[in-house]
């Protein structure tokens, strides 16, 4: 970390904004250092290089949920979240993270042909009798 640190504040002197924190967590060599798979398991390194850096970080790791990712930005341990995986299984999370957050409009985060059409869905879905 200590490098990863002296990195990120020499790439922010050059104009980077934004670093994103990640171990990898496909593979790598065996003598490499396990780092446990839990949910935010990456948020420790972007707190650090935000922190002693001074630079902007992406926290990243199985990050899955609407309520832990805006706990990370509110303890200001990330400035973004990096989805990655989770936008493949459910490309539609940030829809459904607004609607979880209690986002009044939370449609209207998608583009204006798609959330015009799931706005009605939403009415007519109201009008069903039970």
């Amino acid at each position: 970390m200590d490098d990863t640190i002296a990195l990120a504040r020499g790439l922010s002197d050059r104009g980077v904004d934004v670093i994103t924190c990640s171990s990898g967590g496909i593979g790598g060599p065996i003598n490499t250092e396990i780092v446990p798979r839990v949910p935010g398991y990456h948020v420790p390194f972007a707190e650090r290089v935000r922190r002693e850096a001074g630079v902007k970080s992406v926290a990243v790791g199985l990050i899955t949920e609407a309520r832990h990712a805006e706990q990370i930005l509110d303890a200001g341990q990330a400035d973004l979240i990096a989805l990655a995986r989770e936008l493949l299984f459910d490309p539609h999370w940030p829809v459904h993270a607004a609607k979880e957050l209690g986002i009044e409009n939370y449609l209207d985060i998608l583009p204006r042909g798609l959330s015009w059409w799931l706005k009605r869905r939403e009415v007519v879905r109201r009008m069903k009798p039970n």
